[in-house]
């Protein structure tokens, strides 16, 4: 009976190790071709990636879609160092796409997306699973809608939960002229429950965005993005133990500025694309640091029927102007086939 006692009083204790102490995580972005832009897509939202950037986007889809993207990460501690780490988990998008008719103005999808993540060095993620819809319900002007049920999954050195929740998501896709358009998605607060009488609400994120036609090749997008994490809450037993006195508000801490370029090539029909951003990395202690980030990425159709994008979000290079950058490469791959 001792035994049986000291086995279960361990466990106990392991399990409040686990979760006494808050540890951070990343906002995580979806979709390749959405990323490449500098994650500057609100306003543009015209593939698969709307279902995270901007489900109202989705209007814009013209065949039946079926969609996954594959995604990894890489942690660099110098150009020479063998000791990379590379991921690579569930895809980070999938789902498909199926508009109606023309005269029904309205498309609707059923996607998985994860947004949050922290993989390196922990094995932490959230993933949503939820159907969407996207309506053009007055000239030039189109509203999305897409709310799910939420999946949080931990995996620590010795042992692991998992949570359950609900979120949403709301967007908005106004045709401002014939080459411009504004854009605006806003993600739920997302409030799980985990194992151990433990409660987590994962921040809200608003972002709004512009782009415009620049030439008849050349499309040019921007987006700011405030990411709440005032908000954010991990309550056990009573006791809220998120630090989130030490979050620091304010332009490059909360509030992201994202800019980026669209251009098309013409000898290879590919679609070019490249950007800045600015995101926060938050440690464990609350505290966030600003992350400067470059992201490139190339579009094209395989075949009549297979689209593919590729994009690489890199943090390394840019550390050499931002010590604070955590030298992670971000890479994606979404494949789309087309009916």
């Amino acid at each position: 009976m001792k035994t049986i006692g000291s086995t279960l009083l361990l466990f106990v204790l392991g399990l409040n190790l686990l979760f006494s102490q808050w540890r951070g995580y990343d906002v995580y972005r979806c979709g390749a071709k959405g990323i490449a832009t500098g994650a500057a897509f609100t306003a543009v939202a015209d593939d698969v990636s709307a279902v995270y950037f901007n489900p109202a986007g989705l209007i814009q889809t013209k065949k039946f879609s079926i969609f996954y993207t594959l995604d990894g990460q890489i942690k660099i501690i110098t150009l020479l160092d063998t000791k990379m780490k590379l991921t690579y988990k569930v895809p980070a998008l999938l789902g498909f796409v199926y508009p109606f008719e023309d005269k029904y103005h309205t498309t609707i999808a059923f996607a998985a997306s994860s947004p949050f993540q922290r993989k390196i060095p922990l094995e932490f993620a959230v993933y949503k699973f939820a159907p969407v819809i996207s309506s053009e319900i007055i000239r030039d002007l189109a509203v999305g809608f897409s709310p799910g049920l939420v999946y949080a999954t931990y995996i620590g050195r010795s042992s692991s939960s998992d949570a359950w929740g609900f979120g949403y998501q709301f967007g908005l896709l106004y045709k401002l002229a014939k080459k411009s358009r504004l854009g605006l998605n806003y993600q739920s607060r997302i409030p799980v429950e985990w194992q151990g009488d433990i409660t987590e609400t994962f921040p809200d994120i608003i972002t709004v965005g512009a782009a415009t036609l620049l030439t008849e090749k050349l499309v040019g997008s921007f987006d700011l993005e405030y990411q709440n994490w005032k908000s954010a809450e991990y309550i056990e037993n009573g006791l809220q133990l998120v630090p989130a006195d030490n979050i620091k508000n304010g332009l490059f801490k909360t509030i992201h500025p994202h800019i980026g370029i669209m251009f098309l090539e013409e000898q290879t029909g590919a679609h070019i694309r490249t950007g800045f951003f600015t995101d926060s990395f938050i440690h464990a202690d609350g505290s966030n640091e600003t992350q400067f980030l470059w992201s490139f990425g190339v579009g094209a159709y395989a075949f009549s029927i297979v689209k593919i994008e590729a994009a690489l979000v890199d943090s390394y290079i840019m550390h050499l102007f931002n010590d604070s950058n955590n030298r992670i490469e971000t890479i994606q791959v979404t494949i789309e086939y087309q009916f």
